[in-house]
């Protein structure tokens, strides 16, 4: 939302509870906690009228507190100043109060609206902050560069980056308490040729994993899942693009197998949801804590159960392979389109076919599907394989 020539006061919105949450050319919203007394709704209606019809909304206390740190957190300030395409005093426009308020404000709507990730693009002009919630992104708000500039300073300094470096890219994390809950704030900073972009994506606040019948598939299909997970060793892959729910089905499934009496260790990047009672550890490539050296330790630890996050190249397929190879269950995921694609791409990764033959049970191949009314839901092939000659004859089907 961009900011309009009329506002209200931040003494009178917090004072009576009300605040703009939205306008157009021909309207405007005011968002209330309590209902307004009819001298207040007049006297905004005097204030608005006529260039703009007023409209009410009652919202919750949380999101008016977000509405109002994002529309009065550069009050009186000025945003960061541009000398011959450098920014200055960037330290200090990180540590100052209209930064630190809109950041806060930026990301407790995300937290708000359930977004998995905050994109925030800046131009020459304008910054754009969307949020992407059911694999989709929408608009936050549209300000000006400079503010933009400066809260893009401010995620740098949470997350230890460098404030000054603005020609390579960055990764960072910070931790982030909303609502009494914990949260773990990934950071991604690329520069562009007009500006700097930085993508926030949401973890923990004690996000449980939904229960399978809850994802989308079928009757038939939740058969097949059960059937695969009572397996006694081997590996059961996750297939589909990034975003396709892959991790979500994988959580819900490792929560359902979940006992007292077995083991269980996950290996993600990052963790995505909490499961009381499994040990899940974080791969961290800054400090050679890859999938690869984790799973090559992990056989120490005595598990009856793995999961590993991503197959991603030649190392983590021949230690995931391995480790099914000598008796254990192993769930993983992959990025491959289809069913009969998986063990081809994992042939491609340097994993022999009689070693994929030996070890694949079978594959969840999905995609995430607008539903009627909103929200998505997974549309999935399943393939449970018969036999190792099954698997091999899909791993040279490329030669044929």
């Amino acid at each position: 939302m961009k900011h309009h020539e009329k506002i209200l006061s931040a003494p009178f919105c917090e004072k009576n509870g009300m605040a703009v949450i939205s306008e157009n050319e021909s309207s405007i919203t005011v968002g209330y906690t309590t209902e307004p007394e009819t001298e207040i709704r007049e006297r905004i209606q005097r204030y608005f009228l006529p260039e703009k019809k007023v409209e009410y909304r009652k919202i919750g206390k949380e999101e008016f507190d977000v509405i109002l740190a994002r529309l009065y957190s550069g009050s009186g300030t000025k945003a960061l100043i541009r000398k011959d395409g450098v920014k200055t005093d960037e330290t200090s426009a990180a540590k100052a109060a209209p930064a630190v308020n809109l950041l806060n404000s930026i990301i407790s709507e995300g937290i708000l609206k359930g977004a998995s990730d905050i994109h925030i693009d800046i131009n020459t002009q304008t910054v754009k902050v969307r949020y992407r919630k059911d694999g989709k992104l929408f608009v936050m708000l549209e300000d000006e560069a400079g503010r933009g500039d400066s809260v893009v300073a401010r995620i740098k300094l949470l997350s230890d980056l460098n404030i000054l470096e603005h020609r390579r890219c960055q990764d960072g994390s910070f931790e982030y308490s909303y609502g009494g809950k914990e949260y773990d704030i990934r950071v991604s900073v690329i520069p562009g040729t007009e500006g700097e972009s930085a993508v926030l994506r949401i973890l923990g606040g004690d996000i449980k994993a939904p229960g399978l019948e809850e994802l989308g598939f079928t009757k038939a299909q939740l058969i097949q899942i059960r059937t695969l997970m009572n397996a006694e060793s081997g590996l059961i892959v996750a297939a589909g693009p990034t975003g396709s729910g892959k991790t979500t089905t994988l959580a819900s499934i490792i929560t359902e197998i979940n006992r007292r009496d077995i083991n269980i260790i996950t290996v993600e990047d990052p963790v995505e949801y909490r499961i009381e009672g499994v040990l899940q550890v974080n791969v961290d490539e800054g400090i050679g804590r890859t999938f690869a050296e984790v799973l090559r330790r992990i056989l120490r630890h005595d598990p009856d159960i793995l999961m590993v996050g991503e197959i991603r190249d030649e190392q983590t397929a021949a230690m995931a392979c391995r480790t099914a190879l000598t008796g254990h269950l192993v769930f993983a995921s992959i990025h491959t389109s289809s069913c009969e694609e998986t063990p081809l791409r994992l042939t491609d990764m340097g994993v022999p076919p009689y070693v994929v033959g030996a070890v694949l049970r079978g594959v969840i191949s999905q995609r995430l599907v607008e539903k009627v009314g909103g929200g998505r839901t997974v549309r999935a092939e399943i393939r449970i394989f018969a036999s190792q000659e099954e698997v091999r004859s899909l791993c040279v089907q490329k030669a044929v």
